[in-house]
């Protein structure tokens, strides 16, 4: 495969007001994105919670060896357990990474080139040092993103074959931009540093772990959203994921909106969605739109090193070229058919 870059009358100037079709600022070249300012309102208060109960729980296992008659058994007993819990779910982790390493196809510099260094460009934007290794698989139909971070300095991204299909039917590389930046912003976030501690003890918290999960996932969708650079595009991917790729396009916001403010009026859904870590999609969507007005609204500094904007259209916006040189992938509504070198 080969790349092409984006037709001359396509290329959009990185100034404040340079997305015109979304009217939002837009990263220059040497700007890092503000992660501080989108993290969501209360994520980091339930993470506290979560801190403390870690602090409870080993307050407790002290206490315990300090009456236990036998403390040496005590702690031998306890530190064995702990040790093989770690140590068997590394083996899990191991041997999955090495079915998939030989079962599914490793984005790289000669593999999907266009993919790696638009990864690689958003990974620089989010200052994250080390770019996740990405695999593409076959999903036996499932339309899914796994992201796995234990035992992993960098991360790995594993996209189904069939995700990839449905969001290369878009013709928008902006969509697919969008599912990779939210994983980028879970790896950015810190969503799963110390996960022993968050996921494995944190999740005896019960409803404080889901919470707390639920607005991880709204902070990486706004992530998600900047590193596509579009509203609209974001919220396609996400009804991509939710009806599949034919109805994507038909979805209505009018419609979604209505349905996610019958949520609020239901003991049930309320029920429904704090024994979840993931929230409602829908309420997903509709998320996304008030944090952009946030985005528009917030003054945007030229001259600071880090600001609240969307990555620069050359990260999100590109295509990929088949051996007959044909484009299989770009940007709507600038792209049909690219015709390489003969």
């Amino acid at each position: 495969m080969a790349s092409t870059p984006l037709p001359t009358d396509t290329k959009v100037k990185t100034t404040a007001t340079a997305n015109h079709a979304d009217d939002l600022p837009v990263l220059r070249h040497d700007q890092k994105l503000d992660l501080k300012s989108l993290r969501y309102q209360t994520e980091n208060l339930f993470l506290w919670i979560i801190i403390a109960f870690n602090v409870v729980v080993l307050a407790a296992v002290v206490a315990l060896i300090v009456v236990s008659p036998e403390p040496a058994v005590t702690i031998l007993i306890l530190g064995g357990t702990t040790l093989s819990l770690y140590l068997l779910n590394k083996l899990s982790v191991v041997l999955f990474y090495w079915f998939l390493h030989g079962n599914s196809v490793r984005v790289s510099a000669t593999q999907y080139p266009e993919v790696f260094r638009a990864v690689k460009a958003a990974c620089d934007h989010l200052d994250l040092k080390r770019a996740p290794t990405v695999y593409i698989m076959h999903g036996q139909g499932m339309l899914e993103l796994f992201l796995i971070k234990r035992f992993s300095r960098k991360g790995i991204l594993v996209f189904t074959a069939e995700l990839i299909d449905n969001l290369l039917d878009s013709n928008d590389s902006r969509e697919l931009m969008m599912i990779i930046g939210r994983q980028l912003g879970h790896l950015r976030l810190g969503h799963y540093r110390f996960w022993f501690f968050k996921d494995v003890i944190g999740r005896f918290a019960i409803f404080i772990h889901s919470a707390w999960w639920r607005r991880c996932h709204y902070s990486a969708d706004r992530v998600g959203f900047l590193v596509a650079g579009s509203l609209e595009a974001s919220r396609r991917a996400l009804y991509v994921l939710t009806v599949g790729k034919k109805l994507a396009a038909a979805t209505r916001l009018a419609a979604i909106e209505e349905q996610e403010s019958e949520l609020d009026d239901s003991f049930f859904a309320w029920l429904a969605e704090i024994t979840r870590k993931y929230p409602f999609m829908i309420r997903r969507v509709v998320e996304l739109a008030s944090f952009r007005e946030h985005v528009v609204e917030r003054p945007y500094s030229p001259a600071a090193t880090v600001e609240l904007a969307v990555l620069p259209p050359e990260v999100n916006r590109f295509q990929i070229i088949n051996v007959t040189g044909q484009a299989i992938f770009g940007d709507q509504g600038n792209i049909t058919v690219a015709r390489g070198a003969p």
